[in-house]
């Protein structure tokens, strides 16, 4: 979605309602849009020269709305 937790926290007054009936609405209909779950994954080099797969740490970078309706 391109939006961070802190921007659902901080306006949370102002789109509270409107979040929480969409997730109702996929908890219903069983099917989530099929862009929610899309995730973007990341390599994280752990050292300042890497140079094979083990020297990355991947971070799944996920849908923010993906993770409120999961918890």
């Amino acid at each position: 979605d391109g939006l961070p937790a802190l921007f659902f926290q901080k306006y949370w007054n102002i789109i509270g309602v409107d979040v929480l009936n969409y997730i109702l609405g996929i908890l219903n209909n069983g099917t989530p849009p099929d862009d929610i779950n899309q995730t973007f994954l990341a390599l994280i080099p752990k050292n300042k020269q890497p140079s094979t797969p083990k020297d990355f740490r991947p971070i799944s970078l996920c849908n923010v709305i993906m993770k409120i309706v999961t918890k």
